[in-house]
């Protein structure tokens, strides 16, 4: 069965990643069964110690929080699509925080070819040369120990208002519309 799961990184609670997220399912085929929507922002995580527990006993020795909630998200799902603006030149803290609690499935993953699609789009207010770089090495090698691969990333700019957005629209929905179900 196919499965899409959307991730809005923002901590934003009614910002543009949740309404982009709205909008392309709103203009897909999808079917309701077939799309989960992941808010980290939502979840309490505390961040990764590097104490590297997890190097030795492959899981993480925090387990006080919300993490395996998350967790779950990721074990049945076909394709990932993370909606994210980017701060500062790189990702929200409260996704980052999520990334890095990862490391334990870094240290068990066999490093076998991934078997999952990923898409990323990232946004962000300024016009940067480097704006995106940072994101997107992160999303790669964070995709890469869920199994996933990062088949394609798309970057806007100067993204500020709602209507920023509109130029790009219809290149999103027809990448997230090919994205090969396995």
């Amino acid at each position: 069965m196919k499965s899409l799961l959307f991730i809005s990184a923002s901590p934003h609670r009614r910002g543009k990643s949740l309404r982009l997220i709205h909008n392309i399912i709103s203009h897909s085929d999808f079917q309701a069964d077939d799309v989960n929507i992941l808010l980290p922002h939502q979840y309490s995580i505390q961040p990764c110690t590097g104490c590297e527990y997890c190097r030795i006993h492959h899981k993480c020795k925090i387990d006080n929080d919300d993490f395996h909630k998350i967790a779950g998200y990721f074990t049945s799902f076909t394709a990932v699509v993370i909606i994210s603006p980017i701060y500062f030149y790189h990702l929200p803290g409260t996704f980052k925080v999520m990334i890095d609690r990862f490391q334990p499935y870094f240290y068990q993953n066999n490093h076998q070819p991934n078997m999952f699609r990923g898409m990323a789009v990232l946004y962000g207010a300024s016009r940067g040369k480097k704006l995106f770089d940072g994101a997107q090495l992160t999303l790669k090698y964070f995709l890469e120990t869920i199994n996933t691969d990062l088949s394609f990333c798309y970057n806007m700019r100067e993204i500020s208002e709602w209507s920023d957005f509109t130029p790009h629209l219809k290149t999103i929905y027809k990448k997230i519309g090919d994205i090969p179900w396995n």
